[in-house]
């Protein structure tokens, strides 16, 4: 098996979402045509220090079921929020099977806004917005 990892970048600095996709050796198939990723922003977001700000985040899995497969649970995406710097990567949260594991750091200060009602919803709202 061959495990392709995708990354997806939204700038504040850089906040990244990732998810993981595996597929057989024999076959070849482009993971965006799998999961697709729209980050409805036209321009880098710049909050005021202690603002809240929406960063806009939705996908849509374009798999084609297979008969035979058992069937995938609608919060089976893992969802994965990151700070970015030069020097480092922050995991600010993580969200699988409608759970949601916030980073120490950021605890009542962020979350999904959508998730996990909407299970394609990795929208994240983050109050009181600080610079690091």
């Amino acid at each position: 098996m061959i495990r392709w990892i995708v990354l997806l970048s939204v700038s504040q600095h850089v906040i990244s979402a990732a998810f993981d996709y595996i597929y057989e050796e024999h076959t070849f198939m482009d993971p965006e045509d799998v999961l697709s990723v729209s980050i409805p922003l036209e321009e880098p977001q710049r909050p005021l220090l202690g603002a809240t700000l929406v960063l806009p985040c939705y996908f849509k899995d374009h798999t084609v079921p297979d008969p035979g497969a058992p069937t995938t649970a609608p919060l089976a995406h893992r969802i994965k929020w990151s700070h970015v710097t030069k020097e480092k990567v922050t995991t600010i949260l993580v969200a699988l099977e409608g759970q949601v594991l916030i980073t120490e750091g950021y605890l009542d200060r962020v979350h999904l806004v959508g998730y996990p009602m909407t299970s394609t919803d990795a929208s994240l709202k983050i109050s009181e917005a600080a610079v690091q």
